[in-house]
């Protein structure tokens, strides 16, 4: 592709959006948060309003950050070729490389989970997707797994607090009166790719390994954005008058609903 007709793509993107009499949701697929399970349920409200995109920003976590910048940059160039009636673009990237979108048409929603839950559900799912990878040393093959940045690497430079739609994984049935609530779509419950594991939480498996204070170290930085994201999440729910569950591990003291 040449500059030229990168440039002229993107402008006609550009183009598309301004020109929206809809709302563009750009939602985004972080790996084991519901997701696959909440995909089937927007094909099933969207129909063929339902754009997917797949550029799993976790793999470019490998890349050094020159390198990851400009992966970014080029495939910004290149753009997505957006359908004209598309409402939803669905998948596992970075909202950066939506950057050039915006105005109030431009929407954007992700769910989120305890992070130790959830680099406990990728490391079994890996542990059956690929199990020649790993080595059955958890702490190892988490390390290995390099989800230390894992939310981050999703929203880019865009604030958690400022997205227009927050699930949370432990409260998902609730999440989706939510979404319905702000965008006026119901969304069914589905349950797909569900890690299968021994009974209890990831949290008391790794407790058991004795490994558990580790993980949470190597989860902080995503636990950060995790408790901004319940924050949003209890905030939204209370602009729309919905009581969100008691499923939470999390809560924020000073909102009542």
């Amino acid at each position: 592709m040449t500059p030229a007709k990168a440039g002229r793509d993107l402008i006609s993107q550009i183009a598309i959006t301004k020109s929206l009499k809809i709302l563009m949701l750009l939602m985004l697929h972080i790996n084991k948060c519901g997701g696959k399970s909440f995909r089937v349920g927007l094909g099933s409200s969207y129909g063929d309003a339902l754009q997917l995109y797949y550029n799993n920003p976790i793999k470019k976590l490998r890349m050094g950050p020159v390198q990851r910048y400009l992966d970014l940059l080029i495939r910004k160039l290149r753009g997505v070729e957006i359908k004209k009636d598309c409402e939803v673009i669905y998948g596992h990237y970075c909202l950066d490389e939506f950057s050039h979108l915006s105005g109030p048409a431009i929407q954007r929603g992700a769910f989120f989970r305890d992070p130790v839950e959830w680099v406990g559900s990728f490391l079994f799912y890996n542990k059956i997707k690929h199990p020649d990878l790993l080595q059955e040393k958890h702490l190892q093959d988490i390390k290995s797994c390099n989800l230390k940045h894992g939310f981050a690497s999703f929203l880019g430079s865009f604030p958690v607090t400022d997205l227009d739609f927050v699930g949370i994984t432990e409260d998902y049935n609730n999440s989706l009166k939510l979404f319905q609530k702000i965008f006026g779509k119901e969304i069914p419950a589905f349950e797909k790719n569900v890690t299968n594991k021994s009974p209890g939480s990831y949290r008391d498996f790794f407790a058991e390994q004795g490994i558990l204070a580790e993980v949470e170290e190597l989860m902080s930085d995503n636990m950060t954005i995790y408790r901004l994201a319940v924050e949003r999440y209890l905030s939204l729910c209370e602009a729309h008058g919905l009581r969100p569950g008691n499923t939470l591990p999390i809560s924020k003291p000073d909102v009542t609903i």
